[in-house]
């Protein structure tokens, strides 16, 4: 017999076919087998295979015959499932069944006994940070004071602790002496870096000058950390994804990026994705030890998945691994009752008796949502070498999937803009804004005529959709975060809204520019008013960035990373549209220094040649003052009819719009700015629906004796105009939907 004909009888098991091996790794793969290559390289494959399909089945009778006492040991060597084991620090491990270590148990006898070089935070924890000037005692009442603050803003949004597991395990740990796998002094300390955050940043009698509190301990739990992360359990992987918000907060993107995915490793090495209900029945485990394993993996995920999207990373996770519920999952989830505490004397009264708070449903919610957004991070984002079609019919089903999630929310999850019903939870708010976000991006890679767009033919509703529901997306986001700021303030919301704030504010700028490279001339009171509510809804982002900037670098960032885009975005479309305008004129040439640009000085705005030298005299002498834009005569507004309402009368008094020259105006709105133009102009109104039709509102009254630009709406409503109406003043839209969409049904036209 050839020795290539022969397979001893152990190995002896039916294989897949070469062809099938070969269609699973071109499908996999995306490469054509190379039958050649195989040809050279294995020259005795077809004997092989051969020889492979003609073995018999092995007699399970004879094996019956052999030995019982090897049954136990075969079946625990052939399994191809991991599971938990004590390992030698005394904490539960995860081990699958590649790397061996799952085939033996750890008893007490032989658990590992600590060395004596080897720390911990109990015995070498305070002579670390005494080292490092920071081992300074913290007095109780601040440190529940702050970790009061951390539970009532930031775990709701980020839930990976639960607080009445929290609150027993550390009296465990600090009164008893007793180790816990569900406390650490890392997650205390970094309870009270993200609790510190909603206070000023020092205190008046614990000094931490020059750090800031929520510096100092953030520090304290870093340093806690590396002792720590010898012997990880449960409270590790809460804190690490705690620090990924405060390290990414504090624009260290590399370690807070770091942070997650040690959390989201550490739990898969715990064990934490595993269902425990069969630990749980045999008495190994407590139903409140699997209840908060089951919180903190889902709240690690959540965390590592949002911090991939914020940078742009890539996060991979093999769902087919998680086999723990999600939170709500449980018959007996119950609800609990939120308070806002640490407003003081802010606190609105309809808050003094808090709120309903399905924290756990919430927490489900958030899961199911980056679950839908998989696809995204994978393919959309990431995958380069995908027809067109293919990536068109995927966003079409994800983003089915995703306006489907929205309807279907409970009735307590829902969120009417459209009226003030009364306060709502400050998480759910965060739910709705993280939804929108994850609307925009779906659909910004297609608001591009050709980038990714199928043609021959045509696939989708096309490019004009895609723009008008990110625009919508992100003038709902901006309505939440004004229903926010009513009830609650900037200065207490979770941080993660500085990413959806980012993604907002991207699509509101470029709408404002868009609409102010379209007009032309004077313009309309109802073109007018369009472009003071799409600035009213920049101004709300601009507001929340300055406000969280007081706490979260990150906002800072944030904010000059808009204004920069902001002038660049203006420049270029300022030099393209004068160059394409001016290949348009009549022979008749205009002096610069005869044109101006009389549009709402709130946008900077590309030249308006279609103005005649002699209707707007200008000046540009040295020592000459500059006349403002509202000084225009009664017979130019009397030229464009009765409707008209000049917005520029509405502006301040006292703040500097700039020069005026060939490009129109150069104003790059500053914090000071900003403030200004909310006083005089006034936010845009929460909700665009009038109480009633027939009767008209009075108009609202502003610092200085003025009416709000809002009031010289149509039929005198103070409402936000819909997006129906903005949209065709910036995006063109096609009124007889010619690109095949029917834009007067939204929720249906989807990518």
């Amino acid at each position: 017999m050839n020795n290539h004909d022969y397979i001893p009888p152990v190995f002896d098991f039916s294989l897949p076919t070469a062809e099938i091996l070969d269609d699973l790794y071109a499908n996999n793969l995306r490469t054509p087998p190379n039958d050649t290559h195989l040809e050279h390289t294995e020259p005795f494959a077809g004997v092989e295979r051969t020889s492979l399909r003609a073995q018999p089945h092995d007699d399970d009778s004879a094996s019956e015959t052999g030995d019982e006492a090897e049954r136990e040991v075969i079946e625990q060597l052939s399994s191809r499932m991991g599971t938990l084991k004590l390992a030698g620090d005394g904490h539960l491990r995860f081990y699958g069944p590649t790397s061996n270590l799952n085939l033996v148990d750890v008893t007490i006898t032989s658990k590992q006994r600590p060395g004596p070089d080897v720390r911990s935070v109990r015995h070498d924890g305070q002579e670390l940070l005494n080292h490092l000037r920071i081992g300074q005692h913290v007095e109780p009442s601040l440190e529940s004071h702050l970790i009061d603050l951390y539970f009532t803003w930031q775990n709701p949004s980020l839930y990976i602790v639960d607080r009445e597991m929290f609150t027993l395990a550390r009296a465990k740990w600090r009164d008893e002496l007793d180790d816990t796998p569900f406390y650490s002094e890392v997650l205390t300390n970094a309870m009270c870096a993200l609790g510190a955050a909603f206070e000023a940043r020092y205190h008046p009698t614990f000094i931490t000058f020059p750090k800031s509190l929520s510096e100092f301990f953030a520090d304290r739990a870093k340093a806690l950390l590396e002792i720590e992360l010898d012997c990880p359990c449960v409270a590790t992987v809460q804190a690490l994804a705690i620090l990924s918000s405060h390290e990414a907060a504090s624009n260290r993107d590399a370690r807070g990026w770091l942070y997650s995915g040690m959390s989201m490793r550490l739990a898969y090495d715990l064990g934490l994705h595993l269902d425990m209900a069969t630990y749980v029945q045999r008495g190994s485990m407590t139903p409140i030890e699997a209840k908060v394993r089951r919180i903190a993996f889902w709240g690690s995920y959540i965390a590592d998945h949002f911090w991939g999207f914020y940078l742009g990373r890539p996060f991979r996770m093999n769902a087919g691994d998680v086999t723990v519920s999600k939170p709500a999952s449980a018959p007996n989830s119950k609800e609990g009752t939120w308070h806002a505490y640490g407003m003081g004397e802010l606190l609105p009264r309809a808050l003094e008796h808090g709120l309903r708070d399905p924290g756990d449903l919430i927490t489900q919610q958030f899961v199911n949502l980056w679950e839908m957004i998989a696809p995204v991070g994978h393919i959309l984002y990431g995958c380069s070498d995908i027809a067109s079609h293919d990536l068109q019919r995927m966003n079409y089903k994800v983003t089915e999937d995703l306006f489907a999630w929205k309807r279907s929310l409970a009735p307590s999850l829902q969120i009417d803009l459209e009226h003030d019903t009364g306060p709502v939870l400050p998480h759910l708010l965060m739910l709705h804004m993280q939804y929108y976000q994850i609307v925009i991006f779906f659909h910004r890679p297609w608001v591009s005529k050709s980038y990714i767009q199928p043609q021959n033919p045509k696939q989708g509703p096309g490019h004009q959709h895609a723009r008008r529901t990110c625009a919508e997306s992100a003038t709902a986001i901006a309505r939440l975060l004004r229903l926010y700021e009513k009830y609650y303030t900037f200065r207490r919301i979770n941080n993660q809204v500085v990413a959806i704030i980012f993604t907002a504010a991207l699509m509101l700028i470029f709408a404002t520019i868009s609409m102010s490279t379209q007009d032309t001339g004077r313009l309309r009171v109802d073109d007018k008013s369009r472009q003071a509510n799409m600035a009213a809804h920049l101004n709300v982002c601009f507001r929340a960035l300055d406000e969280l900037g007081q706490s979260f670098e990150n906002a800072k960032r944030t904010r000059d990373f808009l204004v920069s885009l902001q002038r660049r975005w203006q420049n270029h479309m300022r030099k393209t549209g004068a160059t394409s305008k001016r290949s348009l004129e009549p022979s008749a040439t205009k002096s610069p220094e005869n044109t101006a640009d009389d549009r709402s000085p709130t946008f900077s705005t590309v030249p308006n040649p279609a103005a005649a030298a002699g209707d707007y005299p200008m000046s540009s002498l040295p020592g000459q003052k500059k006349p403002r834009l509202a000084e225009q005569t009664t017979l130019e507004d009397a030229r464009l009819g009765p409707d008209f309402v000049d917005t520029n009368k509405f502006l301040p008094p006292d703040v500097n719009f700039g020069s005026i020259g060939n490009g129109g105006l150069n104003w790059t709105p500053s914090s000071r700015d900003l403030k200004m133009l909310a006083e005089e102009l006034g936010d845009a109104p929460l909700f665009s629906r009038a109480s009633s039709s027939s009767s008209t509102p009075p108009q609202q009254q502003i610092p200085g004796g003025m009416t709000t630009l809002t009031s010289a709406a149509p039929g005198g409503s103070s409402a936000i105009s819909s997006l129906d109406e903005i949209a065709s003043a910036w995006w063109t839209w096609p009124v007889d939907g010619s690109d095949g969409t029917n834009n007067n049904n939204r929720s249906d036209a989807t990518l």
